[in-house]
């Protein structure tokens, strides 16, 4: 066998230890070429299989693929395409591709039934020395058609590979020689984990592993502003282990502000106090976005939830967070907690006592100290896991009034009978207070009162009291 060798010395490439990779590497696609065809091997001279790289088409995608042509001159052929532009191998040479999950190319023959070798991968040399892994695997190509193939790289050692791709063809199987097409040679990585976590259950931050949740519950977390994924949460009962995507049949689901997200889910039936679960949080792409909304659509229709298996949840689905909760006696758990904005103050509710009846409507009343010089203003946190803000003109966007030391407003008690209702009074800076303001005005003039998420809370609240009542 002899060995043609084409060496460029590219100073990225002529590394002593192999440079670590985090993301998809596209060893081919578009021109210009990434890395060099180089290494040619035959059982001759290794020119009898040559290669087209700047090809016009038919590409896979974009403009340029490759055609390789086998003249049958030599009984085999393969080109190498590697990492440093040489056949050098052993550590210390190629690149580490730790992580990368698999190798994907697409090919086409132009006559059809052409069986190519590819892979990746050099084997021992003279001296022993090789990449860390190497596979080889003959594939009959279509004509008709691109077609994908891939190889599985999880559990290899990918420490030090300079062979990134090999194709070889033989006389055996091509006796008449071939001419087929490759695109899109890409080593793939599992998508790097999205920065989504779970800030808070109910009124508890920073939750952990054995908190207790009412069976409906609110979660509020952190996400990057200009996260794309969709964010789904997941109930599993530690029982069944069946994942219920959290998901309302009005087609309401995790919702994103500003770097921020919220949904209020469903623990278990209202009987399963003291009940296990698991709160899963999953980044979802478009086409698994799409599966689990159609899902959802479709037991909704059937009135019949059954569940998902862990393995049949969409592939395009990455688990970023989890906490195990125990399942406490309450239907409807208590208003998250509003970032704070310490102001200074103190406003107190004097006439209704917390787990009071309350009828639909009603004033309240209370007092302040004389450093409370900001805008008051009364948050009604219902049942369904939304805010409503209290005025006494909502048409007007006034919130309360106040006289000397004391102050007033107006709460109006919706749902059905029993109902629980978190009253929160905070004290808002002058634009908090607007953005409030304003929001009732808009209310008042559509006759629609759609409540706020706390993230949809603007900033620049103090929560000052709190007190649980329940409607009459």
């Amino acid at each position: 066998m002899r060995i043609a060798s084409i060496f460029v010395f590219f100073a990225i490439l002529c590394i002593s230890f192999p440079l670590v990779l985090a993301e998809d590497l596209v060893v081919y696609d578009e021109m210009p070429l990434n890395f060099l065809w180089a290494v040619h091997e035959g059982s001759d001279d290794g020119t009898s299989l040559k290669a087209d790289t700047s090809h016009g088409g038919p590409a896979e995608n974009g403009d340029f693929c490759a055609k390789v042509v086998y003249d049958r001159e030599e009984d085999w052929a393969s080109i190498f395409i590697t990492a440093t532009g040489d056949d050098m191998r052993g550590l210390g040479r190629g690149l580490d591709l730790t992580g990368a999950k698999k190798l994907i190319f697409y090919a086409k023959g132009v006559v059809g039934d052409e069986k190519i070798t590819f892979g990746y991968g050099l084997g021992p040399n003279e001296l022993g020395f090789s990449d860390s892994s190497s596979a080889r695997r003959i594939e009959t190509l279509h004509k008709d058609y691109w077609q994908k193939y891939e190889f599985n790289l999880i559990e290899k050692d990918l420490s030090h590979i300079n062979g990134l791709f090999l194709i070889n063809a033989e006389k055996q199987y091509n006796p008449m020689g071939a001419t087929f097409y490759i695109d899109n040679i890409t080593y793939e990585y599992p998508p790097l984990p999205p920065n989504i976590s779970i800030d808070s259950i109910d009124n508890i931050t920073n939750p952990q592993d054995g908190i207790k949740v009412a069976q409906a519950a609110t979660i509020i977390g952190k996400c990057s502003p200009d996260l794309a994924n969709s964010i789904w949460v997941f109930v599993v009962p530690s029982i069944t282990g069946r994942y219920y995507p959290q998901y309302s049949c009005e087609g309401l689901g995790v919702t994103k502000e500003n770097g921020k997200w919220e949904i209020r889910i469903g623990v278990g039936a209202p009987n399963e106090n003291g009940n296990f679960f698991d709160i899963v949080v999953g980044s979802a792409n478009a086409a698994a976005n799409k599966d689990l909304i159609d899902t959802m659509n479709s037991w909704c229709e059937d009135n019949n939830f059954p569940g998902l298996e862990k393995e049949s949840l969409p592939d395009g689905v990455t688990e970023v967070d989890r906490i195990g909760v125990i399942r406490n006696a309450e239907l409807f758990g208590q208003a998250p907690s509003i970032p704070n904005s310490y102001l200074p103050g103190t406003i107190s509710i004097n006439d209704i006592e917390n787990s009071a009846i309350v009828p639909p409507s009603r004033l309240i009343h209370g007092s302040f100290s004389s450093d409370m010089a900001n805008d008051i203003w009364v948050l009604e946190y219902a049942s369904n896991g939304r805010w409503y803000p209290q005025s006494i003109d909502s048409c007007k966007g006034i919130s309360t009034i106040k006289l000397g030391d004391q102050w007033q407003g107006a709460m109006t008690f919706g749902g059905e009978s029993g109902n629980p209702f978190d009253i929160i009074v905070v004290s808002a800076t002058p634009e908090a207070s607007k953005i409030l303001s304003d929001f009732q005005k808009s209310c008042c003039e559509n006759k629609s009162y759609p409540g706020l998420l706390t993230v949809q809370l603007p900033k620049g609240l103090t929560e000052k009291s709190r007190i649980r009542v329940y409607r009459q």
